[in-house]
Formats: C-alpha cells, structure tokens, sequence
C-alpha cells in the first residue's frame, strides 16, 4: 500500500495515494456534468399572442396553462414539433414548435462552425422537399364594400403566389370546393376567421388561412375660418381739407386787419399823431401774411380732391380632411393539429386634406382654387391596398419560415 503523509500545523496527516486520486477524479467529473448542463440549456420565447400549454406533445392533451407572447421559458426537450418546456420547479408543458422562437445565441450555437457545412439527414431532407398543400379561404367582410372581401382574398392571393416556396402548392378555389364536398364540408363555414379546425377536419389540406375584413370607412371633417378684407371700392370727389383751412385763416387776417386799422385811426384822431413806427410794421406783417395765404390757396391748394372708398370684405376658409381606417384579422391554422400557427390584426390609416374659399374675390387677392380632395371611394381602395400588402407580407414571411 501507498502512503502519502502530509505535514499540516505541526499536525502529521496519513493518507492513501489511491484514495485522494478517486477523490480527485470524482470532483472533476461532478463540475464537469454541471459546466455541460448549465452550457446547453436553451430557452424560448412565446411569439405569438396567446398559445397554450399542453400535457403532452399534440392537441389530444389537455391545456394546462396560456403562455403570453414574449414570455421566456426553459427548455426541458422537443421533439420534430413541440417543445417540452419548464413551467416552474415542479411543472413542465409542451408548446407548439412554430409558436416560439430561440434567442439568437442559441441559434448561433446551433450554426455549424469554421463554415462547414453539414449535410441533412434523409429525414431532413424529406421534410424540406415535401409539398404543402395551403388553401386559402375567401375572406368574409363585415363593411359596407360589397366588394371589400373579394378584393382582400384575391391580393392576398396573388402576393402568396408571387412570392411562395417552391415547396408549397395554393389549392385553387374550385379544387377547394372539390376537397370539402368530398369531406361533407361547406365553403361557407369557414368564412368567419374565428372558426376553429379541430385537428385532421380538412384531408388533403395542410395549412388554411381564414380572414375578414372587419372595418372599411371613410370619415370626412371639416372646419370654418371667418375672416375679412379692407379693400378700395371706389373714389368721391370733395372739397380739400387744406382749401378750407386756408380760407379759413385768411378771413381771420382780413379781420386782424380790419381791426387794427380801426384801432390805429382812432388812437391818431384822439392824439392828433401819426402811427408808431412799430404800428406800421406790424399792419406791414399782417398784410404780408394775408397775401402769403391768398397766394396759397389760390395757386398751390387745389379746391376739390379725390377720395377713396374703403370697403370690408367678407370670407370664410373651409377646410376638409378625410381619414380612411382599415381593420383586416386573419389566422393560419395547422388542419393536422388544429393549432393556430398565426394570428393577427392589422389596422391602416390614409389621410387626405384640402381647404377652400367661400366667397372669394380675386380683384382685392383673396382667391380660391378647385377642391382637390379624393373621393370617399378612392380614400377607401388606397386603405385597403395598404392593409392588404401588410397582411400579405405577413402571411408570406410566415409562410416562409415555416416551410
């Protein structure tokens, strides 16, 4: 036997070789299980709305719980389409694959390294290559546009086929009608997008996509700007202002005069003098100022002048705005399993304003152009377009990851 002694505060230990070695190789292997465990945990998160969590991996086990979306959750195991993931200490489910989505460090993880690339597996590539069969029902409409939901079910159409997998096949609407009949089913059952599939309803269809038109209108407001305008409206001759004052100011000097002169042939009869020097310069200074007037107005001052007519114009300013809404929902349900892969409501808005002139008049620059604002009809088609291209692109990028 090996011993090993060990010297420890003047203590003397004794042990075996081979026992410190298990030891050793005992904790190694314990942190090594942990360190992997703790690396390859994954986690998911809820993208869609609302799904459910099931006993077991497929629709014939019982809910046991709703998950929201952006809800995070460990996963315990999955298989090809479920996710078995850990609810709580004690409680673990299963959600449907396609309903959840992996951070993107796990995705990176997953991601062969140094670029090599890893072929599939037989089953793998089975799985790609493999046709899926999509019906696309028509889309019910709850608006006032009769031709609102036929509108809405053929765009969608044409944006899938546009731009679809090549692995996936658009049932058309007569084959459609062929499969249900066949099933015993109608057309018309499946108009209301809130209907439910129960898991292998529909043979020969592996993924249906339910829709309706939910709101279509156009709102039209308008509001009133009162206002007003001096302008001239015409001219009027009457006397000048200044031609009167003028006049006015000479008849005072004539009288200054006419006073004066009385004053100074009085004051001479009573003292039997002639007039002061300072008397005749200031009779002088009163002539000289009425002749100034009288020159004045009759050759600088005109007697009539022309005035103008100022008038008030009144107008409004009327403006109209127009807002178009559009409400589209829609699901893609799973007919092997009767789960909602997808579900959405999509909600556009288009604008439109103009203003114009009650009672304008372009002579004094108020003027008023033609009403340049679209039609309730025109408002009604541009929201839809915009609607529909969205809940296409939706439906088609779906479409894509799922396939």
């Amino acid at each position: 036997m090996n011993l090993m002694v060990i010297r420890n505060n003047n203590k003397i230990l004794i042990s075996t070789v081979e026992s410190t070695i298990s030891t050793f190789i005992l904790v190694s292997l314990l942190l090594a299980t942990l360190l992997t465990a703790m690396a390859s945990a994954k986690t998911v998160y809820v993208r869609d709305t609302q799904v459910n969590v099931r006993w077991g991996p497929g629709t014939e086990f019982k809910i046991i719980s709703k998950a929201k979306k952006g809800q995070k959750f460990e996963v315990v195991d999955e298989t090809r389409n479920w996710v078995k993931i850990k609810l709580s200490d004690r409680v673990e489910g299963w959600i449907y694959k396609n309903l959840v989505e992996y951070p993107q460090n796990d995705k990176l993880e997953q991601e062969p390294k140094d670029n090599v690339s890893i072929p599939p597996t037989v089953a793998e590539k089975a799985e790609k290559e493999k046709e899926h069969h999509i019906a696309l029902f028509p889309f019910g409409n709850d608006t006032d546009d009769s031709t609102a939901g036929n509108t809405a079910s053929e765009t969608v159409l044409r944006e899938i086929l546009n731009s679809k997998p090549s692995n996936i096949t658009i049932i058309e609407r007569e084959e459609l009608k062929k499969i249900l009949e066949e099933q015993k089913l109608s057309i018309n059952g499946f108009i209301d997008y809130r209907t439910t599939i129960p898991a292998g309803m529909i043979k020969g269809v592996d993924v249906v996509i339910l829709g309706k038109v939910l709101n279509l209108q156009v709102e039209t407001t308008t509001s009133r700007e009162e206002g007003t305008k001096r302008y001239q409206s015409g001219i009027e001759r009457v006397v000048n202002p200044e031609y009167t004052r003028l006049q006015q100011k000479i008849e005072q000097r004539e009288k200054e005069i006419e006073d004066f002169d009385n004053w100074i042939t009085q004051q001479c009869r009573l003292t039997g003098r002639p007039p002061t020097p300072a008397q005749r310069e200031y009779m002088r200074g009163l002539r000289n100022d009425l002749a100034r007037l009288q020159s004045e107005l009759y050759y600088s001052t005109p007697q009539y002048i022309n005035m103008p007519i100022w008038s008030i114009w009144h107008y409004a300013i009327i403006r109209y705005e127009k807002v178009a809404f559009c409400k589209i929902s829609y699901r893609i349900i799973d007919t092997v399993n009767g789960e909602i892969l997808k579900s959405n409501v999509v909600e556009k808005q288009a604008y439109d304003s103009d203003k114009m002139v009650e009672n304008s008049n372009p002579e004094i620059g108020i003027y008023s152009d033609s009403l340049q604002l679209r039609s309730d009809g025109e408002m009604r088609n541009q929201v839809l377009d915009l609607a529909l291209k969205k809940v296409s692109d939706e439906i088609s990028h779906f479409l894509k990851e799922l396939y």
